[in-house]
């Protein structure tokens, strides 16, 4: 017999996520406009690339501890110090640890705080390593805001992660030929060292468990879900949609994906070819409390308990498009 009661509340719930997706996919404009000051271009020819730094992230989840330890490599001239970013405390549901830091000798570096993250200096110059661990509250956010690391899953927005070195607070940027100062590239690259049976779901661009995000504003620009996700891939107007989903409730993924369908087609219709090329949608499991719903980038996060919750208001979805 079907429940009546049920079904009219998941028609509700696919309802306000159409409005939602929909919002989102016309909005997708907001895309490169991070708030940050790091910008590295891919595209920057070889000859201007000579002096770039080229920062390799390792994400390994110890599912012992609930914790998360990350391991970044630099290469390049960092003979003035490093000050790597880290994202304003008061924003952050993790902890993260103060870093270690050795030169490509293995010498220890000094590492200083610093008011925007921590200065690290010393050494041969050539390049460093930096190692720290992050923790979460719980195995499972609180919201769509929140982070989680447990034994079955990582969840959480790049910022929670991601220390990020950045060339405008050193004495080191290369010269133009003008003779002017210049911001030095930042080429990034982040694998994940999990088990083979966990499914990664970013919005960047790579294969198996390497990926590359087109700038470093992109790290923190993001939220990342790695572990029982199940991973639909679909390519809709003119996008490439990654669409990762938590949860015993395998039955419904075809439904929500044919929704978010309907609703990239209809906005290509009404307004054109989007102006972004991908898109990641997640619905990760998540504890009771916190938000319902987080945009960052191109990524879109709705919060699930036994159904998707959303906000019913049109000042809430107003919010989240802009």
């Amino acid at each position: 017999m079907t429940n009546i009661a049920y079904m009219d509340a998941l028609r509700r719930h696919l309802t306000r996520i159409r409005h939602a997706v929909l919002i989102v996919a016309v909005m997708a404009v907001a895309l490169s406009s991070s708030g940050m000051a790091l910008c590295a271009d891919i595209s920057t020819p070889d000859h201007l690339q000579q002096d770039a730094w080229r920062v390799t992230y390792v994400v390994r989840p110890s599912l012992e501890t609930g914790s998360v330890g990350i391991t970044a490599v630099l290469m390049g001239d960092v003979a003035g110090g490093v000050v790597w970013r880290h994202a304003d405390i008061r924003t952050r549901r993790s902890t993260q640890s103060r870093p270690e830091a050795q030169d490509g000798f293995g010498q220890a570096l000094r590492v200083a705080a610093h008011p925007q993250g921590w200065m690290i200096s010393g050494g041969s110059g050539g390049g460093m390593r930096l190692s720290y661990d992050v923790t979460a509250p719980g195995p499972d956010p609180v919201g769509a805001g929140g982070v989680g690391i447990g034994p079955e899953a990582v969840y959480a927005p790049g910022k929670e992660l991601f220390l990020i070195p950045d060339p405008t607070l050193t004495g080191s940027s290369p010269a133009t030929g003008e003779g002017q100062v210049r911001p030095r590239d930042v080429i990034t690259e982040v694998i994940f060292d999990v088990p083979i049976s966990w499914r990664i779901v970013v919005p960047w661009e790579g294969f198996g468990r390497s990926y590359r995000p087109e700038d470093p504003a992109e790290l923190w620009a993001a939220v990342l879900a790695v572990g029982d996700f199940r991973r639909h891939n679909v390519r809709v107007a003119g996008m490439n949609v990654t669409v990762g989903i938590q949860g015993r409730q395998p039955a419904l993924d075809s439904t929500f994906i044919e929704v978010v369908r309907r609703i990239l087609l209809s906005g290509q219709q009404i307004f054109g070819a989007p102006p972004a090329g991908r898109l990641t949608i997640l619905l990760p499991k998540v504890a009771v409390g916190g938000d319902p719903s987080l945009r960052l980038g191109a990524s879109l996060s709705l919060a699930w308990h036994s159904g998707v919750e959303f906000p019913d208001d049109t000042d809430a979805l107003h919010q989240l498009s802009r």
